[in-house]
């Protein structure tokens, strides 16, 4: 029993790692090696070399399968705190991050806005109101006196215009990212 033990964990060892490595990335050496031996361990103390398993390796590699997603679980479970955790340097990068987001933002706002203003005003009405007030089009529908399928119509050549006009912007000028 005990060299049946030994041969396994011998010849199956490496390849269990090197399966607890592919499965989650972010693990280090130690972490791989603990996760092997921890089901391995249970393993022992369940006597599963004792019973009679059809194909052995692949009850290991299933459990080591079940212990991975335990982990993963785990991982997703534990919150993180922000309070007093970051370094300077840490924090001085996520402000700048932050401040970069809402520069993009504020342009991808600019750019939107100019290309609005180059729409035919029924399109550019009808995708105000609805995309960027947030009516409904029956509404708008009631409101105005046009047609529900005219307003529908009207956004929909109005969003393919505005496409077009952005990503004439892009190219015109390089300097402006979406």
């Amino acid at each position: 029993m005990k060299s049946k033990i030994t041969r396994f964990w011998s010849t199956n060892y490496k390849g269990m790692t090197c399966y607890v490595r592919a499965r989650i990335k972010n693990l280090t050496y130690k972490d791989e090696e603990d996760i092997v031996q921890d089901v391995m361990l249970s393993l022992l103390n369940k006597n599963a070399f004792l019973s009679p398993i059809s194909n052995f390796t692949g009850y290991v590699y299933q459990s080591l399968r079940n212990r991975l997603i335990d982990e993963i679980r785990k991982a997703v479970k534990e919150p993180i705190s922000l309070n007093g955790s970051l370094s300077d340097e840490t924090s001085d990068e996520f402000i700048s991050l932050l401040s970069s987001i809402e520069e993009c933002e504020q342009n991808t706002g600019e750019i939107i806005h100019t290309a609005l203003d180059l729409l035919p005003d029924n399109q550019r009405y009808v995708i105000i109101e609805n995309e960027l007030k947030g009516r409904k089009l029956k509404d708008i529908a009631l409101e105005s006196g046009i047609s529900l399928n005219t307003l529908l119509s009207r956004k929909a050549r109005g969003m393919k215009n505005l496409k077009k006009i952005i990503i004439t912007m892009e190219e015109d000028n390089e300097d402006i990212q979406l």
